[in-house]
């Protein structure tokens, strides 16, 4: 049973006395999801059906599949707006901010297993590799000392040719490319990013950015070239550098990096989506059933097909998916009308950086989308209603990205409107009155502060207004002065 503005689950008094002393329970409850936006039915699928299975969020799985079908593209694709001359990546930077118990592991664990399978099979296939390499490395050395010998011996100018041509020839063992990282450091990114052409993460254990490498992932997201200085090969430059990290850490880290000045000022915050998860928000609730083998192969069917030929995977042969011209008309018309709302926001001018971005953020969850829906992605533009919804994604994200950046200033708020509720039940009064309230704790809240946590709990279906008192109070909702207690138990005698 629901109950209250907000629907939050009805529990009892003992239950809500334990969970108001949590210091986030009255933080801001995001509005909008995913679960209600009309997704492309191949990502509707795999989605639903790793929800239900494993009892995980859908809202959750959904960001996870974003990371995996962008981390199995690793740089491949890119989107192209042909009459503007836009070319963007489809690199994902990714943080959610969840607690724990609310599924992050679960949500992410069939495409971590994927990914394991995959890089395994890079792995066996590279010692093959190698195996090879070696044994003709063995030859080419036994034929450099017998033509060592024999130039010693003649001088033969022919045998010196050949010896060139040998050591030529001659092959360096090859490292594997992988899907997985696992070190966090600056210097672990630099490598794989020189080494590969593309670094990605998806981690559910709550690990965020490395601090030390806010500079590098801001020019990897961009697309700048990467360019490494390694004395045993000489300098290595990656020219479309793709980064994927898809970070699920719990509330405290995530809310510290968004408000890190550092972060903010380095642009590494302009190009992050967020997800701000809570556990008692509005979730989309699936029939529960385990997931067949046929929806694993097809989701593994599908991330197989963006990875393209496992013996190619550091060539990254790239190529291009295109908007049609209405997709493209609607994109500009879009991302300036988006742009405009947002910069209305009290709380997003603050970061405007993120904001003119938008439109590129579209962009790139169109392309992961489009990637993962058509067998032929290069053949098939991307159309007017895929961009439609990309941008409605994206809306979402600046909901969340709206939250996190008033949460710090709400913070007096929350606290308010928890000491109320904890007066209101802990003393049991069944009916009180709003200034009766209001002078008992005028030593720590004003008035005006009281109103709005009366509004709060209103919401939260703790109390209920009675009367006709409509006077207007801040955020311009009406206040009634006499309240019910919900949770009012009588005493038995």
């Amino acid at each position: 049973m629901y109950d209250g503005g907000l629907l939050r689950v009805r529990r009892s008094r003992d239950r809500l006395l334990e969970e108001i002393r949590d210091a986030k329970f009255f933080a801001e409850v995001p509005e909008k999801t995913f679960s209600r936006l009309p997704l492309p039915p191949v990502t509707e699928e795999i989605v639903s059906a790793i929800s239900s299975a494993s009892h995980a969020d859908f809202n959750l799985v959904f960001l996870a599949w974003l990371g995996a079908v962008a981390l199995a593209n690793h740089g491949r694709a890119s989107v192209y707006l042909p009459g503007a001359g836009i070319k963007s990546s489809l690199s994902l930077l990714l943080m959610v901010g969840a607690e724990s118990g609310t599924g992050k592991s679960a949500a992410t664990a069939e495409f971590l297993d994927f990914f394991k399978k995959i890089d395994e099979k890079i792995l066996l296939h590279y010692e093959e590799l190698n195996a090879k390499i070696a044994v003709d490395n063995r030859v080419r050395a036994r034929r450099m000392r017998e033509l060592c010998n024999s130039y010693a011996r003649t001088g033969n100018p022919e045998q010196y040719e050949e010896m060139l041509q040998v050591e030529k020839e001659k092959k360096t063992k090859l490292l594997p490319p992988c899907f997985t990282l696992f070190e966090l450091t600056s210097a672990a990114y630099s490598q794989r990013m020189a080494f590969q052409g593309f670094v990605g993460r998806i981690d559910p254990e709550g690990i965020p950015l490395p601090k030390g490498a806010m500079d590098q992932l801001r020019k990897y997201w961009s697309g700048e070239p990467h360019a490494q200085d390694r004395i045993s090969r000489g300098q290595t430059v990656s020219y479309d550098p793709a980064i994927i990290d898809v970070t699920f850490t719990q509330l405290g880290p995530f809310q510290a990096l968004l408000h890190d000045q550092e972060a903010n000022n380095r642009g590494l915050i302009a190009r992050m989506l967020v997800y701000r998860h809570l556990p008692d928000e509005i979730v989309y609730r699936h029939e529960r059933y385990p997931l067949s083998d046929e929806i694993r192969q097809r989701m593994e069917n599908v991330l197989s097909r963006i990875i393209g030929a496992l013996d190619a995977v550091h060539e990254k042969a790239c190529f291009s998916m295109e908007l049609s011209h209405d997709a493209e008309q609607f994109w500009k018309s879009e991302n300036e009308l988006r742009m405009q709302e947002l910069r209305d926001l009290e709380e997003l001018w603050k970061i405007e950086a993120w904001v003119r971005r938008i439109g590129e953020h579209a962009l790139r969850i169109a392309g992961i989308l489009h990637l993962a829906e058509y067998s032929d992605p290069e053949a098939s533009p991307i159309k007017e209603n895929e961009i439609r919804l990309a941008f409605d994604i994206v809306d979402v994200f600046a909901h969340h990205m709206q939250i996190c950046a008033r949460s710090t200033a709400d913070e007096r708020e929350q606290a308010c409107a928890r000491d109320v509720a904890l007066w209101i039940l802990e003393h049991n009064v069944e009916m009180f009155i709003a200034t009766q309230l209001k002078q008992r704790l005028k030593s720590s809240y004003r008035a005006s502060e009281i109103d709005v946590a009366l509004y709060c709990l209103e919401q939260h279906g703790i109390i209920a207004s009675i009367g006709n008192d409509i006077t207007l109070r801040r955020r311009g909702r009406p206040r009634s002065c006499e309240y019910r207690n919900l949770y009012f138990q009588p005493i038995l005698i």
